[in-house]
């Protein structure tokens, strides 16, 4: 009888335990799951994009994380509670250890996020996360593409429409705020932007458009009634083909019109918001009805508007 109470009074003083540490434990092995502010700084220059991330944890963290970045990123720096730590890119990730640890941030530079004169861009949540601030800063002496319109996003330059746009002269900064994000959730990002030459060089262009116009109303004078029989047939085929294209279609078509006739399956993703499994469907559709065709470079697939 004794030694019945001595055994049920051990295993309820080894429960009480167990109970309380996993009390005293909770708060480090749940902190990492949820950050009071994630800070994203994108600073474009010379053809490459410097990234500065930086997460603030709710609570102090212990653990072990692992960091993701683009596959042309060799090496980066680390910091951690803003200690820097050595560091090394394996397999397009990066280790942290977290020891008490409050925040962390990180620096880059990658050529992924940049096409030509447009930024692309398309992240998932690592953690859950009460707010989260994205800037974008465009290279110097650039400007959007053309002026940021009030509602209708689907001639935006910038998509989605940012918070705020500021410059100092220079530099035009863009920028986005979201607040109570789950881990997981994406946000995709798409700015277009042009370079601003100096006036000597848009002189000596103007001449030139000049000239060519000129000798362009020449030509088509002498061959005005051939050119106006494959003008109107081109444009009767283009109203037939666009009679029978439904909403969604006709969305992706005119985006590859505004980009001459191309664009890589990613941006269109993230021009129309579409999930990956509605854009294959349309793709795969309008495939089979010969308006566009898909090629595969690399690692992107590239879609193409057919010529009429």
């Amino acid at each position: 009888m004794g030694k019945s109470h001595t055994h049920s009074s051990i295993s309820d003083a080894a429960a009480i335990f167990i109970l309380s540490a996993l009390v005293l434990l909770s708060p480090s092995l749940s902190s990492a799951e949820t950050l009071e502010n994630y800070t994203i700084n994108f600073h474009m220059a010379y053809g490459k994009v410097v990234v500065d991330k930086e997460m603030l944890f709710s609570e102090k963290a212990t653990n072990e994380i692992f960091l993701d970045v683009p596959d042309d990123v060799k090496t980066a720096s680390l910091y951690i509670d803003n200690a820097f730590v050595e560091s090394k890119v394996e397999d397009g990730r990066i280790r942290a250890r977290l020891n008490s640890s409050k925040s962390i941030r990180l620096n880059y530079v990658t050529g992924e996020f940049v096409d030509r004169s447009e930024f692309i861009v398309s992240m998932r949540m690592p953690y859950d996360a009460d707010n989260l601030k994205v800037t974008l800063t465009l290279p110097e002496n650039s400007v959007l593409e053309k002026p940021l319109p009030k509602s209708d996003i689907s001639t935006s330059p910038a998509y989605p429409l940012p918070d705020a746009v500021t410059t100092d002269g220079l530099l035009i900064n863009l920028a986005w705020g979201y607040s109570g994000l789950n881990k997981g959730d994406e946000k995709s990002f798409f700015v277009r932007f042009i370079e601003k030459k100096g006036n000597s060089y848009l002189i000596w262009a103007l001449g030139i458009i000049i000239i060519a116009l000129i000798a362009l109303v020449a030509f088509l004078f002498k061959r005005k009634p051939s050119v106006e029989r494959v003008v109107e047939k081109v444009v009767e085929k283009e109203d037939m083909l666009e009679k029978h294209l439904k909403e969604d279609e006709e969305q992706v078509v005119n985006i590859l019109k505004q980009r001459e006739g191309q664009c890589e399956q990613g941006t269109l993703r993230v021009i129309t918001g579409f999930s990956k499994a509605k854009l294959s469907g349309l793709l795969k559709e309008l495939e089979e009805r010969n308006v566009v065709h898909k090629e595969k470079r690399g690692k992107k697939n590239l879609v193409f508007l057919k010529k009429l």
